[in-house]
This record gives structure tokens, sequence and C-alpha cells, in this order.
């Protein structure tokens, strides 16, 4: 459903907003599985190198990333929720 502004303008309704802002999650949340695969080879070639200190600096920025990815899966599920009541 589009609505018209003062200007004439065709806008698109929240369900397109909606739709958007799903497409985004999605592409941050694969970001954020790439930044945490990268992180786990790191944190490995840390530790083979003996750089202990810097594998856990490395495991702290992990387990930060890794506390993300169920934020996505909940915002996304409310998103589907949302969408589900539009329609």
């Amino acid at each position: 459903m589009t609505r018209l502004n003062g200007k004439n303008s065709i806008l698109p309704s929240s369900g397109a907003y909606l739709r958007q802002a799903q497409a985004r999650l999605n592409i941050h949340r694969s970001k954020r599985l790439s930044k945490i695969a990268k992180a786990k080879d790191d944190i490995c070639r840390h530790l083979e190198q003996g750089n202990e200190v810097n594998a856990k600096i490395w495991a702290e920025t992990l387990i930060n990333e890794e506390n993300m990815i169920p934020v996505f899966d909940v915002v996304s599920t409310m998103c589907n929720q949302v969408e589900g009541r539009l329609t």
C-alpha cells in the first residue's frame, strides 16, 4: 500500500520499510558471522605463534561478536511478527 504526501509523490508503506530493514539485518548478520570466522582464525594463528596475550584479546572480541548473533535473530523474528500483523 502506498500513500501520497502533500506534494503528490508516492511514499512506500511501512511494509516496504520493514522488508528493507529485514534485508539490512540479514546483511549485518552475515558480516558478523564472517567476522567471527576471521576472529577464530586469528586466535589460532596467535596461539600457534605463542602470542597468548593477543589470543586472549581476540577471544574477548570473538565473545562479543558471538553475543550479537542472537540479537539479530530476535530482531528478525520480531520483524516477521510485525510483518504478519500488517498483512
